[in-house]
């Protein structure tokens, strides 16, 4: 066996769910990612840690409820790791499937039935097992919720239907199968490729009077390191091609830059406004709400998160210390903005920003002398300032739409807050590139 992953040593990584434990994480309610993450590793030879299935798992909606939710995650994870799956119902055709060296399943025990007097031998509840292989009616199980001393199959109704070896326990099928009563198998076995990098649009800025569109690397390079492959988009194509364009991508990066167009969002500008861009302002919007229509996923950072808010029907402050003054940090004027840390972001419970990059408060750079002022109908509020400024706001549903006022690009490689965001972009892009076909959807 090359990989085995118990659950209980990722207490700390957050796996939470918008109607699930406001305290989940995959110690508590992670056997099934534990479990395809050990199926990954040790059939189609794909690494995925319980942290990244983690993600993939909650970029395609298979933790919106309790656990996992291995019918909307299995197509998902096939697809990704480059398997086959089907789920059967009877369980001789699982023993069968193992026996003839097929693959591996995902069986989903019941736990106990005292309705019938009956003590679960994998769980006392819910719970996915990996049956690795089988050796006639003796099959190999990866318990995710298994650490070896820890005495779990030494309780009453347990003892003596176990063998241990290592990680690895056996159990005649029979056990198997009274355990998971009622309950499906999910049938893995090799078959296509693992799916290709999903493709991440990124929007040029300008300078030069118009005549220069670039990006700051670190985006790129962010992108990458997450998985995906960045493409530096013109903002020249005409409104009739773009939706060509974007069908092309599998998501959509929007940069900082130059302010926003006063005029965009009704208002006449102040003193104060700076240099706007009114050429990127007009391709950007019709970008945003062709990408949403498309089920396209989006992250906005700095000017990133305003174009998502006009886009969307909201409004700006032109200039923050003279329209709303404060005592935190939004642009400081000295080197080394894009390191230090200004001040801490308060990320609202419940939302997808705290499944993504965890709850409570922590701190984030800062270099905005425009915010958002009134948001979109239809978005939520994902995080607010010390001064109750808006930093970030996101759609509740659909794939990743996600704003953040400061700037995560450009500590993604040493801050874990700031790279779970260019992850879940890019999960949620993977997500959307899965064709699930009839029936599945």
């Amino acid at each position: 066996m090359r990989s085995f992953y118990c659950q209980l040593d990722y207490e700390h990584v957050p796996y939470l769910s918008s109607q699930g434990a406001v305290n989940g994480n995959i110690a508590n309610n992670g056997c099934g990612v534990c479990s395809c993450s050990m199926v990954a590793e040790n059939l189609a030879g794909v690494s995925l840690p319980p942290e990244e299935c983690a993600a993939l798992s909650k970029a395609s909606g298979a933790r919106e409820g309790y656990g996992t939710n291995l019918f909307v995650f299995a197509p998902y994870f096939a697809q990704y790791t480059g398997l086959d799956y089907q789920i059967a119902w009877k369980p001789e055709e699982a023993l069968r499937f193992l026996q003839e060296k097929k693959g591996m399943v995902i069986a989903n025990t019941q736990g106990d039935r005292p309705q019938d007097g009956y003590i679960g031998v994998f769980s006392d509840s819910g719970h996915y097992i990996v049956l690795a292989a089988a050796e006639g009616h003796t099959v190999k199980v990866w318990d995710p919720m298994y650490r070896i001393g820890s005495g779990r199959y030494d309780t009453p109704g347990r003892k003596g239907k176990v063998h241990l070896d290592g990680n690895e326990a056996y159990a005649d099928f029979s056990v198997i199968e009274q355990d998971c009563k009622d309950r499906p198998y999910f049938l893995f076995s090799k078959a296509a490729k693992p799916l290709p990098r999903p493709l991440i649009g990124i929007v040029s800025c300008v300078r030069d009077e118009g005549t220069t569109q670039y990006v700051y690397r670190k985006y790129m390079q962010a992108v990458q390191d997450a998985g995906g492959m960045p493409v530096l988009l013109s903002i020249d194509p005409p409104e009739d091609t773009m939706k060509e364009l974007l069908s092309r991508m599998d998501g959509l990066l929007l940069a900082g830059g130059h302010d926003i167009d006063p005029a965009c969002y009704g208002e006449v500008p102040v003193p104060e406004l700076g240099a706007v861009s009114h050429e990127r302002d007009m391709s950007e919007f019709p970008m945003i709400r062709l990408c949403r229509e498309m089920n396209k996923p989006i992250l906005g950072i700095c000017r990133g998160i305003q174009a998502m808010a006009v886009a969307f029907g909201g409004t700006l402050y032109q200039d923050l210390p003279t329209q709303k003054p404060s005592e935190t940090d939004h642009y400081p004027d000295h080197e080394g903005w894009s390191i230090r840390e200004a001040h801490n972001v308060s990320v609202v419970r419940g939302t997808r920003l705290e499944a993504i990059a965890g709850g409570g408060e922590w701190p984030v750079n800062s270099y905005h002398h425009q915010a958002v002022k009134t948001l979109p109908e239809g978005v939520r509020l994902a995080a607010v300032a010390p001064d109750g400024l808006i930093e970030a706001f996101e759609m509740p549903e659909g794939p990743l739409c996600l704003g953040v006022q400061w700037h995560p690009e450009r500590t993604y490689d040493t801050d874990a807050h700031a790279f779970s965001l260019f992850k879940a972009l890019v999960y949620s892009a993977r997500a959307g590139m899965i064709d699930l076909g009839e029936g599945q959807k």
